[in-house]
Parts: C-alpha cells; structure tokens; sequence
C-alpha cells in the first residue's frame, strides 16, 4: 500500500489506517529507535509507538506534496528517539553519552532535528550518491559509521570523510538559501 492510500485510510478508517502504518513501516521505525536507544527494548517499544500516534495525532496536517511519509516517519522516530535518549541520559548522568556522539546541537544539527523542513530535503537530496545515502544513514536512521562502512564496503575513515564533506556541502547549500547563518 502506498503512501497516499495509507494517508486516506488514515483518514476514512482511522483504527485499519494506523495499522496499514504500522504494518509497512514498523520495520523502519523499529531500527532508528533501537540504533539510538541501543539496549533500552522498553523505551524502544515505547518510543515506536508514541512516533505511530504521533502521525496518527496529524493526520489532518499530512500532505503527499510536501515530502514522503516514510521521511516523516524517519525524522519523527529520530527526534523521539533522541529526546527520550537526553531524558534517559538526565535521569543517569553520562550513562549513555556515546549513544549521543552524532547529535551534536551546531545550527546545522538543530536544523537537521526538525521535521518539517522542505528546504532541508531539498538540500540533502542534490548532494550526490553515496553521500546522500552515508548521510541519511548516519544522521536520520542513526547508524554507527562502523555499520554504514561495512554495509557500503568503505572504510570507517572513508564514510567518516564523506559525513564531514556532505555536512560541508549542506551547509553551502543552506546559507546560500538563508537558513543558516554562520
């Protein structure tokens, strides 16, 4: 099922539209919040669900036009993620600060944290193949380098450079739009 019948069932039949949601990207979801929340299966489960009522909550909003569900779901799962992971890491000092090493808060990461930003997918979407695939593997679905390395046959020093190039380039691209000031 696609992304504009799941948004319509959402709508007509909100109970079988969530399902059809979950059912097609539960998988998806599953992943970022276990690579960022890594070890932690309760606040996992719980974060993957409060990311389905959380769309689910906007139906209303949600518009085929403005981006893919499937980027919305992964910036959302990303963000619910991380916030439960700084909750976890205030209730425990420096217990899960490793877990926190690609979040850094510079104006390009508090940009990459919103999930509605057109300008930003724009942005990511003219950077070129691997780049694109190393960046939104690294920073929206949250896997280590060493995992990106290994699943694109590159060198950890090899993806660790083209993540530094790619943020360069994103960030070019966004001054030269004014979203970034720096």
């Amino acid at each position: 099922m696609d992304d504009i019948a799941i948004i319509e069932l959402l709508r007509n039949n909100p109970q079988q539209g969530l399902y059809q949601l979950i059912c097609a990207y539960r998988g998806l979801v599953g992943k970022i919040c276990a690579n960022i929340l890594s070890g932690h299966q309760q606040d996992i489960d719980e974060v993957i669900a409060d990311t389905f009522i959380q769309i689910w909550q906007k139906t209303e909003q949600l518009d085929p036009s403005r981006g893919s569900l499937k980027g919305l779901l992964i910036i959302t799962a990303r963000h619910q993620a991380i916030n439960r992971l700084h909750k976890l890491t205030r209730a425990n000092e420096g217990y899960l600060k490793d877990a926190l090493d690609y979040a850094q808060t510079d104006s390009l990461d508090r940009l990459l944290a919103q999930e509605d930003n057109e300008q930003l997918q724009q942005a990511i979407n003219l950077l070129p193949e691997p780049e694109r695939e190393i960046f939104v593997r690294r920073h929206f679905l949250g896997e280590p380098v060493k995992e990106i390395a290994a699943k694109m046959q590159m060198s950890e020093k090899q993806i660790s450079n083209r993540l530094y190039q790619s943020k360069l380039k994103l960030r070019q691209t966004l001054q030269k739009r004014g979203l970034l000031y720096e």
